[in-house]
């Protein structure tokens, strides 16, 4: 949903949950960001502030198509013990501390996306997952990145979409971070595969 019009929006994210803050960025980013910290220097919260122009003029959400995300399969286990299976779309992967993940009681966690990337442009990508634990992807039904494997080699891509499965399993530990990135033919660098080329 788009923000309301005429007017600004203060958001206020727990320390953590910089994949969301990220996110909010990419669709309006005239905001200011105001990270709130202890005596200590340690970072707490974030604010980010969209004035009222920005808000409405940005295209935001109504910038991106109806269907937009991935369908996440999630498999966790509830307060109780017991197996737990539910499903969201997310706008993005890009999980970045274990407060950016939809659910809290985890380990063990099994997650599973399917949809569609777009590819603005034909040429050679190479994608990347940054993780704590294990993820892997296919595009086109072919595996490019194992568990094992942090980056892909070259994929050649012809313009358009592309169906996608990603997977991310962690079974032990605290520390949780996922995130698939991609670099586009032509560019330097890796960056998150961004929401507006992500659909279901």
């Amino acid at each position: 949903k788009d923000l309301p019009k005429g007017k600004g929006v203060c958001l206020a994210l727990d320390q953590g949950h910089t994949g969301v803050l990220g996110l909010f960025q990419s669709l309006y980013p005239g905001g200011n960001l105001k990270t709130l910290r202890t005596p200590q220097g340690v970072s707490v919260a974030y604010l980010y502030r969209i004035p009222a122009e920005e808000v409405e003029h940005s295209r935001g959400a109504s910038g991106l198509p109806p269907d937009f995300g991935l369908e996440g399969t999630y498999r966790a286990l509830d307060s109780g013990g017991r197996r737990r299976t539910f499903r969201q779309v997310d706008p993005v992967l890009n999980f970045t501390f274990r407060n950016d993940f939809p659910l809290r009681n985890f380990p063990p966690l099994d997650v599973r996306w399917k949809g569609w990337l777009t590819a603005r442009r034909g040429g050679n990508y190479r994608f990347a997952i940054l993780t704590t634990d294990r993820g892997g992807l296919e595009v086109d039904r072919n595996s490019v990145l194992s568990p094992d494997e942090v980056s892909s080699g070259v994929v050649h891509l012809a313009k358009g979409r592309h169906r996608i499965a990603v997977s991310f399993q962690k079974a032990s530990g605290t520390d949780a971070a996922f995130t698939l990135a991609w670099e586009k033919p032509g560019d330097a660098c890796f960056e998150v595969i961004p929401p507006r080329l992500l659909s279901h």
